[in-house]
């Protein structure tokens, strides 16, 4: 069950307080399954955030687990060489922090590192484009539509034939109903997010979940969410997810928050933040919380990995190697 609850990078996102009220399960009894689950390979899996994940992989390297864990609560004085405050703070020798401070950096931010294969590009089976009334218009694009012909009768053949024929024609049919199907929810999205389109993208997305859109529509919500699966949709020159247009609000101040409205934010505060100070995620939690929409730190840190933000830690280690890189340059120029 709770391998069932990783995400794809292997962080587990929900606290096992939410998931004991969700199912029921003694905490005992999921204090011990995590524990089994963090006993896995690759090293860091089952982590619900970056200390954790970094402590568990300072533990297959041979570090005490206690250890481990006071290590990673003092990453930002890693980060910043404040080799004063790590000697007080862990019962390490220099040169066994400084030995740290070097193998820091080279474990894995996530437990599952994504698939350095290519990725395949997004083929859009839906195109969103201007009307001649300039409100915007969705069509299929039918070459990005699985095609399947099916032979004329031939009469008098064997009975296999005509079996095989009759199969032919119930899945042309069934692939017409589900290029159908897509459209229906396709028409809808545009509809319900009209003015998102018809700014380019400058409007936020309204919330609007899948069971939301699916009642709208009279089908059931697992119908809808086949139907979208792995489908993309082409809007004002870039090629997007479907499944990213569906998501549940956020309570805020004004109403409903889109989640779409809430990662912008979170950009836009990450954009802003000092670059020697990078905004850790509990502080970009407050920054929204003050600014009255409701959500968990766990969920900022969701955001912002589906953005590819990196963390603050991973933010402050690559500015610490851009000043050094840039010192070495200034005290060493090239000679010609």
């Amino acid at each position: 069950m709770l391998v069932a609850e990783l995400r794809e990078d292997g962080y587990l996102d929900a606290t096992l307080d939410e998931i004991a009220a969700e199912t029921g399960m003694a905490p005992d009894l999921l204090e011990q399954a995590l524990a089994a689950l963090q006993a896995c390979e690759p090293p860091g899996i089952g982590a619900r955030d970056l200390p954790e994940c970094l402590a568990l992989q300072l533990v297959a390297q041979g570090y005490a687990p206690s250890l481990s864990r006071a290590i990673c609560t003092h990453l930002e004085d890693f980060a910043e060489s404040r080799w004063s405050r790590l000697s007080r703070a862990l019962p390490l020798q220099a040169e066994a922090l400084a030995r740290l401070a070097a193998l820091l950096p080279t474990l894995r931010p996530a437990p599952a590192l994504p698939d350095p294969g290519p990725a395949l590009p997004l083929l859009a089976e839906l195109i969103v484009e201007p009307g001649l009334d300039g409100s915007p218009q969705v069509r299929l694009n039918q070459s990005a539509l699985p095609v399947l012909g099916v032979a004329a009768r031939v009469t008098g053949g064997s009975s296999e034939l005509a079996r095989a024929q009759a199969e032919a024609g119930f899945l042309a049919a069934a692939l017409r109903a589900r290029a159908a199907t897509l459209l229906r929810i396709g028409t809808h999205l545009v509809t319900v997010q009209a003015r998102h389109f018809a700014s380019a993208g400058d409007q936020p997305l309204l919330p609007m979940t899948r069971a939301e859109a699916a009642a709208a529509l009279s089908m059931h919500p697992a119908t809808l969410g086949r139907a979208i699966s792995g489908k993309a949709l082409s809007a004002f020159g870039r090629t997007l997810p479907i499944e990213g247009f569906f998501s549940h609000g956020l309570p805020g101040r004004g109403g409903t928050v889109s989640a779409h409205q809430v990662q912008r934010r979170i950009r836009a505060l990450i954009a802003a933040e000092p670059p020697d100070a990078p905004l850790a995620d509990d502080a970009i939690c407050a920054h929204l919380q003050k600014e009255g929409v409701d959500i968990a730190r766990r969920t900022v840190a969701k955001y912002r990995t589906c953005m590819r933000i990196a963390s603050s830690f991973e933010r402050r280690r690559r500015k610490v190697i851009t000043d050094r890189s840039a010192k070495s340059s200034a005290m060493n120029p090239p000679r010609y």
